[in-house]
């Protein structure tokens, strides 16, 4: 009796174990699945960006409006998720990684006020034209704590190159 009990207790264990894997896997996927909806929402508008040329920066902004639209859901749907324990970081860099992007999104819209004070303006564009390399390491921020959910809960991440 007692040995049936120490089986039950064991089998008991590694379902709550695969049980909990499974919640990861779940969280990581679902954060994946928020990110990918805006990367080709976001590469198009910098496509705009790189393309404005001589039009006015205004010609911009729907655009803008509408990627931070998208930028604010995304951050309600990852917010609204629960995430693991050991998930938190991961969570945490990808609201930081939002955030950025809403904010570069609204820097751009501030820009073409035609009302903005030239200094202010001059300070956006600098943080625009920084945009690139702040992205960039709060990306690779998001990828390490990736990386290491995915590590601490047995599950590889697999590229889609």
């Amino acid at each position: 009796m007692k040995r049936i009990l120490v089986i039950i207790v064991l089998a008991a264990g590694l379902f709550s174990l695969s049980s909990c894997s499974n919640k990861a896997l779940e969280f990581n996927n679902k954060m994946v699945e928020i990110q990918s909806k805006l990367t080709p929402m976001f590469t198009e508008y910098g496509k705009k960006m790189e393309n404005i040329g001589d039009k006015p920066l205004s010609t911009i902004v729907p655009d803008a409006k509408a990627l931070m639209t998208n930028v604010d859901k995304s951050i309600s749907d990852i917010n609204a998720l629960e995430a693991p324990a050991d998930g938190a970081n991961f969570k945490k860099s990808m609201l930081a990684q939002l955030e950025y992007l809403k904010k570069f999104c609204s820097n751009t819209i501030k820009m073409a006020d035609e009302k903005l004070p030239d200094e202010e303006k001059i300070t956006l564009a600098s943080e625009v034209m920084n945009a690139g390399n702040e992205l960039e390491k709060l990306e690779s921020a998001t990828e390490q704590a990736q990386k290491d959910f995915a590590k601490k809960n047995n599950f590889k991440l697999q590229s889609k190159n």
